[in-house]
């Protein structure tokens, strides 16, 4: 296991135990991002909030991407949008909910990523039954796969037109994967200052377990953003979507920084604490060794 893996589990075990001791979060409403595309935001099982994405297609169809939490109100909000037509299971690490909404929407196809069908399939149970890179395209929706190197867990890009935005123009939207760029605010999650990391890009964590080749990724994402002039809408897994007609290069200024993160103008409290007792270890450790102690 790798140093990094190892001091991330502490991060990990903490978010689990604030989810625990705060109790699950509601589903947020459905917010409209465009004139066909809503966005819910749901409490996941380790206590972050993640996006669901509701893209409608064929002025009645409903495409969902990570569906949150099975919850009454949402089921209701989405059904007076549409047809539930396809439940989009985008990452192995994005599959708690899939199977309830399956059950609830039996007619709805169910697809992932194809190099990890029989990952999520095993995962929570979820009735894959497709590739989404085979379904979606007759749709309306892109879908680019990210190579392994890129992400170990092969999540995709879906890119779709949206209509409703205030200048009129055609224009379309990009939705980068479940976990493949991260838009983290401060109150989303709980990983925001135990990992150092506010804000967009590469998150921290997911780059330790699922990102073998960060120069990889930032060729693919980049690769992605650069091939759609078009796009004026980027959405993420985590994290409010960037609209308008800088959204492409805000983030791409991101992805091609150094640390593929442009992060929040604020200190880390976890990193200021963390800095403060490695110098009192420090201190003491240098104190022992002056007087003999070891």
């Amino acid at each position: 296991m790798s140093v990094a893996l190892t001091m991330a589990i502490p991060f990990v075990i903490a978010g689990v135990v604030k989810h625990k001791i705060t109790g699950h979060k509601p589903n947020t409403e459905l917010s409209q991002v465009a004139g066909n595309v809503w966005l819910c935001k749901g409490c996941a099982p380790l206590g972050c909030l993640a996006n669901m994405t509701v893209v409608r297609v064929n002025e009645n169809q409903l495409v969902l991407f990570s569906v949150a939490a099975a919850e009454d109100a949402t089921f209701a909000a989405v059904e007076a949008l549409g047809e539930v037509a396809v439940i989009v299971v985008t990452s192995e690490h994005h599959t708690s909910y899939g199977a309830a909404w399956a059950a609830r929407f039996p007619e709805a196809v169910v697809v992932g990523p194809g190099p990890m069908l029989d990952v999520i399939r095993e995962r929570e149970h979820v009735p894959v039954t497709a590739a989404a890179e085979d379904v979606l395209p007759a749709l309306g929706i892109d879908v680019v796969t990210a190579p392994e190197p890129a992400c170990k867990g092969r999540e995709q890009v879906y890119t779709f037109a949206i209509d409703g935005l205030d200048d009129g123009a055609a224009s379309r939207a990009m939705l980068l994967g479940s976990d493949l760029v991260v838009n983290w605010q401060a109150d989303e999650t709980p990983f925001a200052d135990l990992c150092g990391f506010e804000g967009l890009g590469r998150a921290r964590l997911f780059s330790v377990i699922g990102i073998p080749d960060h120069a990889a990724w930032a060729r693919f994402v980049l690769d992605q953003l650069e091939a759609h002039d078009d796009v004026d809408v980027v959405m993420f897994g985590h994290g409010p979507p960037i609209v308008g007609d800088d959204a492409r290069a805000t983030v791409v200024a991101a992805v091609s920084s150094p640390t593929g993160q442009i992060r929040a103008n604020r200190a880390s409290t976890f990193l200021v604490q963390f800095a403060m007792l490695a110098g009192l270890a420090w201190g003491c450790i240098a104190l022992a060794r002056r007087f003999g102690l070891f």
